[in-house]
Parts: structure tokens; C-alpha cells; sequence
């Protein structure tokens, strides 16, 4: 089904009055290395953009004092293993920018682990897991542990999950891209074999989670640019961290995300938008929505 105005307007967060920064959704972001700072900024930003009271990012030391010119109401922090660490965020996000590496690789182990709450993985920590059998078991194991995970693929990494060759074969645009019958049969297999809400990103970006497909109806060409989809990311770990549930995270994340990439169009055109401006009219997107 089409993810209608109506629906995203009910579901997104409120935000009560008399309330403080903390009770309004604590986000965690793990993302970023050296050489990737921007996929740091854009999922920070799409979570402080869509409403998250505190967003708080695990990344590199050598790039959080970029990251903090950018947005200074991040937080940066140290990684750190004790229990209090884990209980004080909401949702997290990881993956974008990370790297494949060992320490990506450790990051993600911890936490699909033992995070107790929302996670969105994203970009590299998907790379990881589909690279690492041992991942994919902790990746699947989490629901039966009462914790939701939401996976969110491009078509490729899609692929790559489910151990299919990512070559170009003879049809280079259903290589690429997918048609819309094999994206929906990939979100089908991806669901049951990581047990995972399935966030199928591109043109109509698709929502599943075993009932039914949920297809955005917001977005233009112009979102295919680096960086959209970090942005994508912090948005729905920040409405995950705000309190609504997993799913309606996702639905209510893509749609918002594509708005606000309409919105940058009207002003720019879809020539030329930067997951910068994405992030700029994240919150224009939620207003017209109230």
C-alpha cells in the first residue's frame, strides 16, 4: 500500500509540553571514520532535524571537532561497554561511514549484542554483516530477544546480504537498480532471513515487514546524491528514540526524509541537491505535516 500524508501525520512523534531534552528521544549514532566525516554530519543531523531532544555520536576522534563545526548540539562521546552507557540512549544508528575494518566490525558486534532497544543499520554496518556469518546470527538472533532491528538497503547492498553476486549482467538496469517484482522478492527473503523490519531504499522506497509493502510516495531524482541515505538513517532512529515503534519509524521516516528532498526541489531544482539541503528542510517537512 502507498504510504498516504494522513497516516505519516498521525504517527509522527508529539512532543508533550513541560517536557526536557531527554524525554524527547536520545539518539545514538555510530558512524564516521577518517576520510568520511560527512556520513557522520548527515546522520547527526537528519536525528537532530527530525526532533530528537539529544543526539550523541561514536566516531573517530579525528573528525568529531569537524562534526561539531557542523552541528555543535552533537555530543561526542567514547565508546565505552558498561551498562549505564547502553541504557542511556533510545536508538541507535550504525554504519554509515564506518569502514569494513576490524573496529567496524567490533562496533557492530557490540552492538547488535547488547543494545536493548531500536537499532537501524545502515551502509557499512551492513556491509559487515553481510561479510560476517557471525553477525548475521546476532543481526537475526535480536527479535526473539524482544528487540527490533531495522536493516535499510539500496538494491546493492540488498545483493550483497542475501550472497548474490553484485556483478553488472546482461539487463544493466534491473542490475543496478532492480525492478520493482525482484526489490519486493529480495525484501521478502532479506525479512526472513534477519528477521528485520527491511527499509528497500530507492525510486518508491519500500517498507517491509511480513503483512504488507508500504511504498513511498514522496522523494525525487534529484535524493540520489552521497549522503541522502545517512540522512535517511538518523531520521528513523531519531523517531524510533522519540517513541513511536520500529515500524511506523521506518514509514513515517522514508516519507518525511522524501518530503523534505521535495521541499530542497521546489527552491533548487533536482539538479544539484546535497544531503545537506535534505537535512536543512527535514524540519519544514514535519511542519507541513502538523
Amino acid at each position: 500500500m502507498n504510504i498516504e500524508k494522513s497516516h505519516v501525520s498521525d504517527h509522527l512523534p508529539k512532543h508533550p509540553d513541560h517536557f526536557t531534552k531527554g524525554d524527547v528521544g536520545r539518539t545514538l549514532v555510530v558512524a564516521g571514520t577518517k576520510g568520511m566525516v560527512g556520513s557522520s554530519v548527515f546522520a547527526s543531523g537528519g536525528a537532530l532535524r527530525s526532533g530528537s531532544g539529544m543526539v550523541y555520536l561514536l566516531t573517530d576522534d579525528t573528525i568529531q571537532q569537524t562534526v561539531q563545526t557542523w552541528f555543535p548540539e552533537v555530543v561526542c562521546i567514547d565508546f565505552n561497554t558498561s551498562k549505564e552507557f547502553l541504557e542511556r540512549y533510545d536508538a541507535l544508528v550504525i554504519g554509515p561511514g564506518l569502514g569494513r575494518g576490524a573496529n567496524a566490525v567490533r562496533l557492530v558486534e557490540f552492538f547488535l549484542e547488547n543494545f536493548k532497544k531500536t537499532v537501524v543499520v545502515d551502509a557499512d554496518g551492513l556491509n559487515v554483516v553481510s561479510e560476517n556469518p557471525h553477525l548475521q546470527e546476532l543481526l537475526k538472533s535480536r527479535r526473539s530477544k524482544g528487540y527490533m532491528t531495522i536493516i535499510t538497503p539500496h538494491f546493492k547492498e540488498a545483493k550483497r546480504l542475501m550472497g548474490i553476486s553484485t556483478a553488472v549482467d546482461k539487463d544493466r538496469k534491473i542490475a543496478r537498480f532492480g525492478h520493482d517484482v525482484y526489490r519486493r522478492s529480495l525484501a521478502k527473503q532479506l525479512r526472513d532471513k534477519y528477521d528485520s523490519i527491511v527499509v528497500m531504499k530507492g525510486a518508491g522506497t519500500l517498507v517491509y515487514f511480513g503483512d504488507d509493502f508500504f511504498v513511498n510516495t514522496t522523494g525525487n531524482v534529484g535524493m540520489a546524491t552521497a549522503g541522502s541515505g545517512d540522512v535517511l538513517a538518523g531520521i528513523i532512529a531519531s523517531f524510533a528514540a522519540q517513541g513511536i515503534d520500529a515500524l511506523e519509524s521506518a514509514i513515517c521516516g522514508v516519507y518525511v526524509h522524501g518530503l523534505a528532498g521535495d521541499k530542497a526541489a521546489e527552491e533548487k531544482g533536482t539538479h544539484g541537491i546535497l544531503a545537506r539541503d535534505i537535512v536543512h528542510y527535514v524540519p519544514y517537512a514535519i511542519n507541513a505535516l502538523r
